[in-house]
């Protein structure tokens, strides 16, 4: 693109500048100065490849660190998202015990909290994993017909709502 042959044109020059340079001091010290100027242009060379190449790591881990925060935050939106849509499912459908309801309510209250919190933080991946835990809990007492959160059995089930997960 027109921005890398900007900077490879730049960097260029700069590099033929540097052996110029060299040149210029090796023929002003003469034959005992020639391998010093050579030693001189080669850590010119070194180190403006050095500082290109630093430059460029910088600039693309950050594009990359980016796009992988993107990419990770947009799965967990997707998977928090899918849970307060089942949520609010259960709610309009299904006949609940104040148990589940209560098991929902916190479930949703995590969920309201998640994006106020530090992601660095432990507390947000706990928050994560007690909504996670607290979906497959409902899921498998609505599933089993068990709306009173004690485990199985066909205690408070809705004959006539069948879910298949």
């Amino acid at each position: 693109d027109s921005c890398t042959s900007t900077t490879k044109s730049k960097s260029e020059h700069i590099h033929f500048q540097a052996m110029s340079n060299a040149i210029g001091n090796a023929v002003r010290r003469g034959s005992d100065g020639m391998l010093d100027a050579l030693l001189d242009l080669e850590q010119g060379f070194i180190d403006a490849g050095a500082a290109e190449g630093r430059t460029y790591g910088e600039a693309k881990g950050s594009e990359d660190g980016l796009l992988a925060g993107f990419t990770a935050g947009h799965a967990l939106g997707t998977e928090v998202g899918a849970y307060k849509g089942a949520v609010r499912v259960w709610e309009e459908l299904l006949p609940m015990t104040a148990s589940t309801k209560g098991a929902i309510a916190r479930m949703v209250q995590w969920i309201d909290v998640l994006p106020q919190m530090d992601p660095e933080t432990d507390a947000y991946h706990d928050t994560i994993v007690q909504i996670r835990s607290t979906y497959k809990m409902i899921t498998i007492n609505l599933k089993t017909g068990n709306t009173h959160g004690t485990g199985g059995g066909d205690a408070g089930a809705n004959p006539e709502v069948r879910l298949d997960f």
